[in-house]
């Protein structure tokens, strides 16, 4: 049943399968990116549950767990899919639907944003007080700005609502991203603009944090400003950029990235990143940057397709059905976890804590797993009414 239901709502979800891949999913040869049952590019998916359960995993309370990167991670695919499906929209119509882009991205996100933070938000201010403009902030996606400029009033909202701020670094960088795409979308040197606009960034949000996280005190900006946290998305756009005209045929070396060098690479560019860089610097001026390369070369390595013994298990294993399913609930598993380990907090001070920040873990990825199928779900099923054409 659940099968049969995303598989009527995955091009409604997203879309971003259709056009991607060359070939069906199953088939091995070397232009083949498998499709899991829903039609998208397992591999992602599956990139999508590492992330999320590292963020979960180090909330919960296993603390070693590099959570941060899980949101780098998440940067980094957003970058991707949201650059992809507009070079598919300018192949297809040669324009650009701003309307469409953000009613699109509202569809996605606001179901389950009003279900995890908004209503309950209404009901935990009949008994605590909150700050209706940070509150709004949250709603606006601006919040992150909240947390750099007043930590302390920031903190005046539903308890464990404060990840949104990730989400605020993203549609920022969409509101820039859908405006600079206006510009060029139709013009020949389209490519080349948003590729110096991607190096432009990551360079500059490189330097930001190098700069910052001189300065402790600077905490708040280093690892939540969108200026400075905005890599990672830009690497996503280079990956889409890249794939996009290798795909054309105009990038044959490009070829080279799905050699399992490069998942070796990626294997050691996040271990380093994660166990290494742990001082404060290192940890928020350069950590960021290996996470970022870390997720921009498993995207490519995957989306390149091969039939090596490696790339074989790469796929089966991101084929893996609970990933799967926890790639797809990945949003409503984010924004409900903080909400539910914080609300939780006080039931369990006395268990033996590795149980229970196990406990935790299932707890909050089953929630947002439900979330998906009973919020996010019936919601996108309705975007062909609400978006024609979108």
């Amino acid at each position: 049943m659940t099968e049969q239901w995303e598989r009527e709502t995955a091009d409604i979800e997203t879309a971003e399968v259709a056009g991607t891949s060359d070939v069906n999913p199953g088939a091995e040869s070397p232009s083949v990116v498998p499709l899991n049952t829903s039609r998208r590019i397992a591999h992602i998916d599956a990139l999508r549950a590492g992330a999320v359960l590292l963020v979960v995993t180090m909330h919960s309370g296993f603390t070693f767990v590099p959570g941060d990167g899980g949101v780098t991670v998440f940067f980094c695919i957003s970058g991707y899919i949201i650059t992809t499906l507009l070079i598919r929209e300018r192949q297809r119509t040669g324009r650009f639907a701003m309307t469409r882009f953000y009613l699109r991205r509202a569809l996605k996100l606001a179901p389950p944003f009003l279900v995890i933070i908004l209503i309950p938000t209404l009901l935990y201010a009949t008994m605590h007080p909150v700050d209706w403009l940070v509150v709004l902030s949250q709603v606006l996606f601006s919040y992150n700005w909240v947390e750099v400029l007043d930590p302390v009033r920031a903190l005046q909202v539903l308890p464990g609502s404060t990840v949104v701020w990730s989400l605020a670094v993203e549609e920022q960088f969409y509101i820039g991203f859908a405006v600079l795409w206006l510009l060029v979308a139709r013009r020949a040197w389209w490519r080349q603009a948003l590729s110096a606009v991607a190096l432009l960034a990551i360079v500059y949000s490189v330097a930001l944090r190098c700069y910052l996280a001189l300065d402790p005190s600077r905490f708040d900006h280093v690892a939540r400003g969108t200026d400075a946290r905005m890599e990672a998305i830009a690497w996503g756009v280079l990956v889409a950029l890249l794939h996009s005209e290798w795909r054309a045929g105009r990038l044959p070396r490009l070829s080279s990235f799905g050699r399992s060098f490069w998942l070796g690479l990626t294997v050691a560019l996040f271990i380093v990143g994660s166990l290494v860089l742990r001082d404060y610097w290192p940890e928020f001026a350069i950590r960021p940057t290996l996470h970022a390369v870390a997720a921009a070369l498993v995207i490519l390595y995957g989306l390149i397709g091969g039939s090596s013994p490696v790339k074989r298990s790469f796929y089966r294993i991101a084929e893996v059905r609970l990933l799967q399913v926890i790639g797809l609930a990945s949003y409503s598993i984010y924004l409900c976890h903080l909400v539910i380990i914080q609300f939780t907090a006080e039931l369990y001070p006395t268990f033996w804590a590795p149980a229970r920040a196990s406990a935790l873990v299932f707890l909050t990825v089953a929630t947002g797993i439900a979330v998906y199928y009973l919020v996010e779900v019936p919601a996108l099923r309705l975007k062909p009414r609400l978006i024609p054409g979108g």
